[in-house]
């Protein structure tokens, strides 16, 4: 698989908000709104092309400051979960967080994908709260 950056407005971007909005949001009964999408513009976008150049996971990082990232809406074709694309995508974008000088990763966890996040090194950092009306944790990393 082959990391990539995904540049706003592009065609491989409208291939990313349809995989998160089918993995994310749909389910939950959401949608995207434009306000949702216009402020994401200074987000880093990261996506995993298959042999065929077909986008089979991604994920957004938010810089909170010069130190540290947040991890947003990572999303894996269903069809492809299970396969280890989640972690490989998680491990190639904390490389390239490092390479760009962060040391610090955080993210908001589903509850039912914090042992996902255990098993790459995260740590809770708080209570359980809610978002978008489902549970999540707090978690860090250092990078």
């Amino acid at each position: 698989m082959q990391l990539v950056n995904i540049e706003y407005r592009s065609e491989l971007y409208k291939e990313e908000i349809k995989l998160r909005d089918e993995v994310l949001r749909a389910p939950l009964g959401l949608k995207f709104k434009k306000e949702d999408l216009d402020a994401e513009v200074d987000e880093l976008r990261y996506g995993l092309l298959d042999s065929n150049g077909e986008l089979t996971a991604c994920l957004l990082v938010r810089i909170l400051d010069d130190s540290v990232a947040k991890i947003r809406q990572m999303a894996v074709k269903e069809d492809l979960r299970g396969k280890g694309l989640g972690r490989e995508l998680m491990k190639k974008v904390e490389s390239e967080l490092k390479i760009k000088k962060f040391n610090k990763v955080e993210l908001h966890a589903r509850m039912y994908a914090k042992v996902f996040y255990d098993k790459l090194g995260y740590i809770e950092t708080g209570d359980i709260f809610t978002e978008i009306g489902i549970p999540h944790i707090k978690m860090k990393k250092d990078i």
